[in-house]
Order: structure tokens, then C-alpha cells, then sequence
């Protein structure tokens, strides 16, 4: 995929705003949470930087889903039992660099003993993306759809380079030809 380079953007863009989170799963290299990461949403993807935490820019167009879901993300900065049943969680569907789908989950925590703040800043974050055209730059389902089609393309033809179907050089150049239409 064409992506833009996260460091052109952090050098010359100013985020168009930024939150508080805490990093709860979906990233191999990264299993256990990591509180206090900065969420910066710039005008074509996420970034995700902290002290512990490796920065990840999240290109728009390669956001199949993002949406918000109740649940526990850290114990430790939830207010009670009902605090589970408010929607603040962030999941984040993406296709990776490696071309594999991922769910990211992060859990907003702008306040740990004012929890409806939380609420509240999840719910203000969706409509100020979907007032700001950010959900019109994800992947569409006809998009995600051709990509899952050209990755399977891709493995057919990885097995017929190591089978001695195809040299390297064809199979670099089809893969290239059907990378380029994602």
C-alpha cells in the first residue's frame, strides 16, 4: 500500500488533536499493557508514540474498522463494576505494513477518577472523526474485500515461485503488479 511517511508528517503537521491512552492488545511485538500513550490524529492517519510504547502511524486508508466497545482494558483504571459497560475501549482494524489485518485496542484514559470523563472523550473523539471526514478515508468493504482477493493471488504465486514455476524476477514483478493495485 502507498503509505505516507509518519515522520514527513510528525516533522511538518501539527496533529489535529490528540488523547491520552492506554495500549491494551493486538501488536505481537507488544503483549502487556502500557499505560500513557499518546493517541495524535493528523489529517491522513494515527500516530501512537510514549515512553514504552513504539511509535505506530496508522494510516487512514488502511483502516477497515474503527469503532468503540465496552469492556476492561486495564482494571486498574476502572471506577467500579458499571465502569465496564461504557463504551472506551478504541478498536482499530488495520492492515499492518506486513499486509496481515490487526486489531489494535487502546483504552481511552483521560481521567482515572473522573471515569465519565472517559465516556465522554471517546464519544466527542467518533463524532469529531466523522464530522472531520476521518471515517470517509478507512477502507471500504469493496477495497478490503480486493485486498483479501490480491493477498491470496500473492500466496498462489509465492507457491508457485518455490515450487520452480516462476523465477524470481516474475514473481517479484506480478507481486509488485498486484501490490500496486491496493
Amino acid at each position: 500500500m502507498n503509505q505516507p511517511n509518519a515522520e514527513n508528517t510528525i516533522k511538518n503537521d501539527t496533529p489535529l488533536r490528540t488523547h491520552t491512552v492506554n495500549y491494551v492488545s493486538g501488536l505481537p511485538n507488544m503483549p502487556n499493557l502500557i499505560r500513557k500513550i499518546s493517541m495524535h490524529l493528523y489529517e491522513n492517519g494515527f500516530l501512537f508514540c510514549g515512553k514504552q510504547f513504539s511509535d505506530l502511524w496508522i494510516p487512514y486508508n488502511t483502516v477497515i474498522d474503527f469503532k468503540l466497545s465496552t469492556g476492561y482494558g486495564s482494571m486498574l483504571s476502572y471506577a467500579g463494576g458499571a465502569d465496564a459497560l461504557h463504551e472506551k475501549i478504541i478498536n482499530i482494524n488495520c492492515f499492518m505494513a506486513n499486509q496481515e489485518k490487526t486489531l489494535i485496542k487502546f483504552e481511552m484514559s483521560v481521567s482515572t477518577f473522573f471515569p465519565i470523563a472517559n465516556y465522554r472523550a471517546c464519544k466527542e473523539l467518533v463524532s469529531y472523526m466523522k464530522s472531520n471526514g476521518i471515517f470517509d478515508k478507512f477502507i471500504s468493504q469493496e477495497q478490503t474485500d480486493l485486498s483479501a482477493d490480491i493477498m491470496e493471488q500473492i500466496a498462489k504465486l509465492a507457491e508457485l515461485h518455490q515450487s520452480g514455476a516462476l523465477s524470481d524476477e516474475e514473481f517479484q514483478s506480478k507481486k509488485a503488479e498486484l501490490l500496486g493495485r491496493i
